[in-house]
């Protein structure tokens, strides 16, 4: 990835971080951060979710994870009754779990990974399997039985390559007009985790 424009703002964008599994530029503008990520050989199947550490990592990013969930599910809840969900890149399904621990029956989640897909089963709430990327995968709702009020999307963007707002503005004309809330959530660059991160950097 080259320096260029920035998609959430159009403005300059700058090198940032390069390493031999990724590339990083940063608007100079807003401090959006675009990463590349060097494509994984093809002899490497495995799941990503099982690449980095199971235990304590896990353990700590599942209570953070709930945490937000909560807080976003407040958010939600505050603009009025939540009925059908569906979490694109639902990852370890904290959010469907809290969602459904709070009485949202009509529940999905979507993943690239299998882990995932299996954990979801294991809730007793409804998969879907995701398309790798580059491209966002727009899923097939009716076949789940219900067309959901709100869409998330947590922790997802930023690993779609190029303009998202050209991947993403047809994506979201294309959700059922059931949709009345999309939701995406970004990492942020003043908490701890990136603090240290780009200290070490």
């Amino acid at each position: 990835m080259t320096a260029g424009r920035c998609w959430a703002c159009s403005s300059q964008t700058r090198a940032f971080w390069t390493n031999d599994q990724f590339t990083a530029v940063e608007c100079v503008k807003c401090g959006h951060i675009q990463v590349e990520h060097q494509p994984a050989p093809h002899t490497i199947a495995e799941d990503y979710h099982r690449n980095y550490d199971q235990d304590g990592f896990l353990a700590s990013l599942a209570v953070t994870r709930r945490r937000q969930a909560e807080r976003l599910l407040d958010a939600l809840v505050a603009l009025g009754p939540i009925d059908g969900l569906f979490d694109y890149g639902c990852g370890r399904g904290w959010l469907l779990e809290i969602a459904k621990r709070r009485g949202v029956t009509r529940l999905a989640g979507g993943d690239v990974s299998e882990l995932a897909l299996q954990l979801l089963r294991e809730k007793g709430i409804q998969d879907v399997r995701l398309a790798p990327l580059p491209e966002p995968q727009r899923p097939d709702f009716e076949a789940l039985g219900f067309l959901p009020q709100v869409v998330t999307l947590l922790d997802v963007v930023e690993h779609f390559p190029g303009d998202l707002t050209s991947k993403f503005t047809p994506w979201i004309a294309g959700l059922p007009a059931s949709v009345r809330v999309v939701v995406f959530k970004v990492p942020i660059r003043e908490g701890l985790l990136f603090t240290l991160a780009d200290g070490a950097r």
